[in-house]
């Protein structure tokens, strides 16, 4: 009950505030068993060590913006101020990297947010500014094909339905 939301579906039980971990250590993995990453609950993990092992580095050109996926993106914004911050988060990024534009690698619910992220900052700051700091939206896993992908493993045969949507 402490993750759940009132009737409206948009405000928090008295005397709850839930929050997502801030940063990649919201999005590397889902589960710690005493400090050691559990390697089947990765989500982002395998992907940040690869990239920092590359020479990215957190914090500079290597980020994750987390958001509480419990409630609809315009609560996210009048709550929290979630794309306001991610939007000031991007520009600050491709200033500090050159004006380098920045990857937009989202996942899952995340693909969905993304897209309602690039919507937000088209009608609040404009297509070019998506023009010069969005290199690419590249959403992996989302949802986006939805049921009727379920149609096609069943006509398929496919034997793996949780990759194939992403092949």
């Amino acid at each position: 009950q402490h993750l759940s939301l009132k009737s409206d579906m948009c405000t928090e039980r008295e005397g709850n505030e839930i929050r997502p971990i801030k940063g990649l250590d919201g999005v590397d993995f889902l589960t710690e068993m005493a400090a050691i990453k559990v390697g089947a609950s990765y989500v982002f993990g395998p992907i940040i060590k690869l990239l920092k092992e590359n020479g990215y580095t957190e914090g500079v050109d290597l980020d994750a913006s987390t958001y509480d996926w419990r409630v609809p993106p315009s609560v996210l914004e009048e709550r929290d101020g979630f794309f306001t911050e991610t939007l000031d988060r991007i520009e600050k990024m491709y200033a500090d990297c050159g004006n380098t534009p920045v990857v937009l690698l989202c996942h899952s619910m995340g693909t969905k947010t993304g897209h309602y992220l690039l919507n937000f900052a088209n009608k609040h700051r404009g297509r070019e500014w998506i023009d010069k700091h969005i290199h690419t939206y590249m959403p992996v896993g989302g949802p986006h094909i939805g049921a009727p992908s379920l149609l096609g493993q069943v006509f398929s045969g496919s034997l793996n339905p949780m990759l194939d949507p992403m092949l």
